[in-house]
């Protein structure tokens, strides 16, 4: 696996970490994306008609969590998928695909996606070309790194149904069967993959002796600049507090295995990280970890289940200010 040193553009999903400090963030979220999908159709109203019908939620819908769901559910429903391929490729129903993938990420309704997702796209299936607009869109906003509504959990969702579809011809299928083995590796809620390292006094350890409440998987390139920077801002963060005392246990393990180039970075990382480097090159060339860019930051907790994969400095600091809320 060549992996690239990246940093994604959006770090963190905004709107997410706001929805979870109260429910009624959820409603404005909710008043904010119907408010944005109208506006986006006002922009384009002079240039095409055909804007993009937003459903009502009916008025006995009243718990905010169903009102959510009831609007992912139904999204669609009064769109026509029949028009031709050149109106629905327009930014006004591209902006509101957007705008549904940011209701899918939302709280109430992303343990529901798997059931959506495949409902929406199954009822288009007599469109091929429409289709292959929508599978097209899904793959980029929900993939991409430089998207803002990035989300590796309701891709898998879209790459299961992808599977099962029979939409795509067997040589166009291989790319999703790989991606959907690599993300399902070292899922949140999982136990993570126990990896052998060597620490700077040549001795040989493995992730599952680990002891500690947390532990900080940072998988990094001692020449990687971004990684450079990234360890000076984890440092300047309020994350040092926790790591000075111990509560989060940093192992930052170069997974190039470039040796000497490793010796001579060291003194990059803080006296209370632990410097490892993969010799055998196993998390990198066996792709035991799911590392789109470098540096790649897994949060574990005791027992090693991944709290956090692929995240950014934000969402760390945001779950430890409230994790006891």
């Amino acid at each position: 696996m060549a992996v690239r040193c990246f940093y994604p553009i959006f770090t963190a999903n905004k709107k997410q970490e706001l929805m979870n400090t109260g429910k009624w963030l959820l409603c404005l979220c909710l008043f904010t994306l119907i408010i944005n999908s109208a506006a986006a159709t006002d922009k384009c109203a002079g240039n095409d008609q055909r804007a993009f019908p937003m459903i009502t939620i009916p008025d006995t819908i009243q718990e905010i969590d169903r009102r959510a769901l009831y609007l992912a559910e139904h999204y669609w429903n009064l769109f026509d998928f029949t028009a031709d391929s050149s109106q629905i490729i327009h930014p006004q129903t591209e902006q509101a695909f957007v705008n549904y993938l940011d209701i899918l990420k939302m709280e109430p309704v992303k343990k529901h996606a798997s059931d959506i997702i495949p409902k929406m796209m199954q009822g288009i299936e007599k469109y091929p070309e429409t289709w292959h607009i929508f599978y097209d869109w899904y793959d980029m906003y929900l993939f991409d790194d430089a998207s803002p509504v990035k989300d590796e959990e309701l891709y898998l969702d879209f790459l299961d149904y992808v599977l099962k579809s029979h939409m795509l011809p067997e040589e166009e299928l291989i790319r999703p069967q790989y991606l959907y083995g690599l993300l399902n590796k070292n899922k949140v809620g999982t136990v993570a993959s126990d990896f052998e390292y060597q620490m700077e006094n040549g001795e040989n350890l493995r992730l599952k002796d680990l002891q500690g409440e947390y532990t900080l998987l940072f998988f990094y390139d001692p020449e990687c600049e971004h990684c450079q920077e990234s360890i000076k801002e984890i440092n300047r963060s309020s994350l040092y507090e926790f790591i000075s005392n111990d509560e989060i246990q940093v192992l930052a393990v170069n997974i190039n295995g470039d040796f000497p180039d490793w010796e001579k970075q060291r003194s990059l990382l803080p006296g209370k990280w632990l410097n490892a480097i993969d010799k055998s090159l196993t998390i990198r060339d066996e792709e035991l970890y799911y590392i789109p860019f470098l540096p790649a930051l897994y949060l574990l907790d005791s027992k090693k289940i991944v709290i956090f994969r692929n995240c950014s400095l934000q969402e760390l600091e945001f779950y430890f200010k409230n994790r006891d809320r």
